[in-house]
């Protein structure tokens, strides 16, 4: 479990996370339950992400994820990511706290590798290995007709692309739709989203190897 280990009059969470916020990290809600701030629990899924065997053994993703040593403290991961655009929206609007838009791949959270960006997008750019084997992003083999089928979702909706004699070739029509997709959700919230994060979604690229 995350909280095993005293430090003063609170503990530490996996052993790693100093919980030095000023005031109370929870409260009684309007129906008399008790309810963790959302400082709190954004903290604490970013140490959770990092540090928790449970969490890396279920998501094997977060393997080698770490975070900026300054981050363990509650306070200054706050202090920090509170100056990034969107954070507000983190609390409001379901915004998630990213850290690879910036850089693809990057596995460490830290001031200058993360941003704030709606669910949407972070879903968009989720890569989703399960049933896909060795195939490519958006590829799946049709079982019925020995094809590779492409598939992508766009605008909400998940759209069949086609068969395709070869997996590349069905690679390629799934790799357009995405771009496209990426393009619509980075014009969608362009005037929220930091302008890096626009740059890096109008940019972004995928392989084969993803």
């Amino acid at each position: 479990m995350g909280e095993l280990i005293m430090s003063g009059k609170r503990s530490l969470i996996y052993g790693v996370g100093i919980n030095d916020w000023k005031d109370n990290c929870s409260f009684t809600n309007n129906k008399g339950k008790k309810e963790l701030t959302k400082e709190y629990k954004l903290w604490r899924a970013m140490i959770t992400r990092c540090y928790s065997d449970y969490t890396k053994s279920v998501r094997p993703t977060y393997i080698g994820v770490t975070c900026d040593d300054s981050w363990l403290s509650m306070t200054k991961f706050i202090e920090d990511v509170s100056k990034l655009k969107g954070y507000d929206k983190s609390f409001t609007s379901g915004w998630v706290l990213d850290k690879d838009i910036l850089s693809k791949g990057c596995k460490h959270y830290s001031i200058e590798t993360c941003c704030f960006v709606p669910s949407e997008i972070n879903g968009c750019l989720t890569v989703r290995t399960l049933h896909r084997g060795e195939l490519p992003l958006g590829v799946t083999l049709d079982i019925k007709t020995g094809l590779f089928k492409a598939r992508c979702g766009y605008n909400g909706t998940r759209r069949s692309l086609g068969l395709f004699e070869t997996k590349q070739e069905a690679f390629g029509a799934y790799l357009s739709c995405k771009k496209k997709e990426l393009k619509r959700l980075a014009d969608k919230h362009k005037e929220f989203i930091d302008s890096r994060v626009y740059s890096a979604l109008i940019n972004y690229e995928f392989t084969l190897e993803d």
